[in-house]
Order: C-alpha cells, then structure tokens, then sequence
C-alpha cells in the first residue's frame, strides 16, 4: 500500500498559494482560450490525424508539430519538420532529402 505523503507548512503554503492563483487563473480570459486551444488539439489528433496518417505531406507534418506542447520552444517548425521528413525518409527505405506526397 501507498504511504500517505507528509508535508510540511511552507509545502502547504506553497500548495494553497498555487491552487488560490489557479482559481483565479480559472476565472480569466486567458483560461477560456486555453480550454478552447486544448479542445482544438485533442479533436486534431483524435478526430482529424487518423484521416491523414495513409498520405502524410511535409505541410501536414509541419501542421502537427505546431500542436504539440512539446515543440512549443521551436521558432522555426518548418525546419523542424524537414528534419523530421528527412530522417524518416532516410531511414525508412525512401531517400533522404525528398519530401513526402502531397497530402489529400
């Protein structure tokens, strides 16, 4: 069984200050949009993705970095997702440095 985690009153102080911002962080503008951005992203990838995954292009490729958190950091996503292509292609039987199908 799990051992119930102890903290103490500064760890306290830092959870109640953390949820209090949230909660008026819930409240805002900014909050509305974020639910409605992350909304946007799960019907993408749950909804529209599959659809496109039999013929790829390097646009769709590119379209789908630029909704992930994880590339959020990365100015430059076209050069990201040639890279991407590139290596695919490279070592999946096609040639380095062609682009993939045109999609749709």
């Amino acid at each position: 069984m799990n051992k119930p985690i102890t903290l103490n009153e500064a760890q306290k102080a830092a959870v109640r200050w953390y949820v209090e911002h949230f909660r008026r962080y819930m409240d805002t503008q900014d909050f509305q949009q974020d639910q409605e951005q992350r909304l946007k992203r799960v019907t993408f990838f749950q909804q529209e993705l599959p659809g496109l995954l039999e013929d790829l292009s390097e646009a769709d490729v590119e379209d789908i970095l630029s909704q992930l958190w994880a590339t959020a950091a990365w100015g430059n996503k076209t050069y990201l997702a040639q890279k991407i292509v590139n290596l695919v292609l490279g070592s999946g039987g096609g040639r380095a440095g062609h682009p993939l199908p045109p999609g749709r």
